[in-house]
């Protein structure tokens, strides 16, 4: 496995601390002397993923931009080829990448997809699929700077950054892939995805209400295609587990306003606000599920 220190010379990096609680700053101060090439930046509060990456964004001087957190790992001597590939599509507005998933260290690297073989990955105008189960691991993307820029990068108001601008830059650009894994993805219990169901975070869940309201405004999206309509009622069944009755009317709102809303999905709308131990069970099974490694 490499580490940082193996990029390429013509890798551009820049740094930031988002006023991070923790050593992390103590860290890259220790960097900053090591990497002298590389750019840092501190910030003293926190200002979230998207208007940090567009700082960073605004910094770059590539073609090509990977964000990536410092918890996952690179495989620098993929990315070359990575990029020769991006580059070999002149209308490519993401190339994604094969991606390992981990708990630590020492393994065991996992596939982060499930699909069974490569020709069910799709390519091209992909925008439908985006709604599919995960089958693109999140920093297994390298985005094209004219496609970012041309979608107006990384929206500020929304607590993630990914699925929203994979939708943006899918609905004008093709996407393609890279058949090999250059990205591992650390699977940890304080990630910001598990806090969604750990923490009840309903910020991100705000999120993604904000994102499906967007995008169902889009021509090429009606009628609803059925992963859409799939994904939707997943994050309904996911606010009735965690009892939040705000999201789930909400994602219930927007399933009615597609026409689309069915009697289970009325019933789970009304029980998110029940005081039923729904999220004690759903707890018990997160954290029966973390333990065996599943």
């Amino acid at each position: 496995m490499n580490s940082l220190s193996t990029l390429p010379a013509f890798v551009e990096v820049i740094v930031a601390d988002d006023a991070s609680k923790d050593k992390s700053p103590e860290i890259l101060r220790r960097w900053q002397t090591r990497f002298p090439n590389w750019k840092f930046v501190f910030h003293e509060e926190n200002m979230g993923n998207c208007r940090t990456f567009n700082e960073l964004l605004s910094m770059s001087n590539g073609d090509w931009i990977l964000d990536f957190a410092t918890d996952d790992i690179l495989f620098p001597d993929k990315l070359l080829d990575w990029v020769a590939m991006a580059e070999s599509k002149p209308d490519c507005g993401f190339c994604y990448a094969e991606g390992l998933v981990f708990r630590n260290e020492t393994g065991p690297f996992k596939p982060y997809s499930q699909l069974r073989s490569l020709e069910e990955y799709p390519e091209g105008r992909i925008l439908n699929r985006l709604f599919e189960p995960s089958f693109i691991c999140p920093p297994a993307v390298l985005f094209s700077r004219k496609a970012l820029e041309r979608v107006g990068a990384y929206n500020e108001s929304l607590a993630y950054e990914d699925f929203d601008v994979w939708l943006r830059i899918a609905r004008e650009f093709p996407v393609y892939r890279f058949n090999e894994s250059v990205i591992a993805y650390r699977k940890h219990p304080d990630s910001m995805s598990a806090s969604v169901s750990k923490k009840r975070n309903a910020r991100l869940l705000d999120s993604t209400i904000q994102i499906f309201a967007s995008v169902m405004q889009w021509p090429e999206l009606k009628p609803m295609p059925n992963p859409m309509l799939k994904f939707l009622r997943y994050h309904l069944r996911l606010c009735f587990y965690l009892q939040l009755p705000k999201q789930a009317k909400a994602f219930f709102q927007l399933l009615k306003e597609a026409g689309q809303n069915r009697g289970i999905d009325s019933v789970l709308c009304l029980m998110a606000g029940m005081p039923f131990p729904i999220y004690k069970l759903y707890s018990a099974q997160l954290w029966l599920r973390e333990k065996m490694g599943l």
